[in-house]
């Protein structure tokens, strides 16, 4: 809202007012309307949050105008399946599928009223399957990459490489997704044992997607893990989380 100031035009957000003898900035503004108040800045609470997490294309209208912060998720990584290999009739050696990468962009801007932004939200990367039990060649699969998130053109970030899960090679564990953004964490790699050490439904943990929304969105998925009971068995690892837009209004 434009007001005049001394002859000018000014954005309302620059009006100061005297408090106590001291001068400074107004952080709202009421005006009369026939006998009654209505409040005209802010029209909107400071911390007020619109969160976008359909997968796919919308679009979203800025309601008014001042500094944003968005706080953008891409698709986290799927991780990784696990693995019971059998190297020799005596030999063998177990492994957790990796966890999945996350992904997470934070920056803040300013955003006018009544524009509209195209929002892309990204998917969550697939899961990898787990490998057969015993045998040559029974490695479990990798996760699959999350899909890409954007915000009105401006800013993008990739969703998270998924977690390992076919790694063959003797005490070489499989490797944990990459983080993308500047706040999305990697995945933890998969812990490997020869013989039967390995016994948990749960493989390494899926990274974070960072910020505050972080573990509801683009959080990898975590790796599969071993079964606690004989004959041992492989898992399959679980998909990412779909990605989100979270734009924070902050006056």
């Amino acid at each position: 809202m434009k007001v005049g100031v001394n002859g000018a035009v000014r954005d309302i957000s620059d009006l100061k007012v005297g408090a106590n003898g001291a001068v400074r900035q107004a952080s709202e503004l009421w005006i009369g309307v026939d006998g009654a108040t209505k409040k005209v800045w802010p029209l909107i609470p400071v911390g007020t949050e619109f969160i976008i997490d359909l997968v796919g294309q919308t679009t979203w209208t800025c309601p008014v105008s001042g500094l944003y912060s968005v706080e953008l998720h891409g698709g986290g990584g799927g991780g990784g399946g696990a693995s019971f290999i059998q190297y020799s009739t005596f030999s063998y050696g177990s492994y957790e599928g990796a966890g999945g990468g996350g992904s997470g962009f934070l920056t803040q801007l300013e955003l006018k009223q009544d524009n509209t932004y195209i929002i892309i939200i990204g998917e969550g990367g697939a899961a990898g399957k787990a490998g057969q039990a015993g045998g040559a060649g029974g490695q479990g699969e990798n996760g699959g990459s999350g899909g890409q998130s954007s915000f009105g053109g401006m800013y993008s970030v990739p969703g998270g490489t998924g977690g390992q899960g076919d790694e063959s090679q003797r005490y070489v564990p499989n490797k944990g997704g990459s983080g993308t953004g500047n706040i999305g964490l990697s995945g933890a790699d998969g812990e490997n044992s020869e013989g039967s050490g390995i016994s948990s439904f749960d493989g390494a943990n899926g990274g974070s997607g960072g910020g505050k929304y972080g573990n509801r969105y683009g959080k990898g998925g975590s790796g599969g893990g071993i079964t606690t009971t004989f004959p041992r068995t492989p898992l399959p690892g679980k998909a990412g989380a779909d990605g989100a837009c979270i734009i924070t209004y902050l006056g």
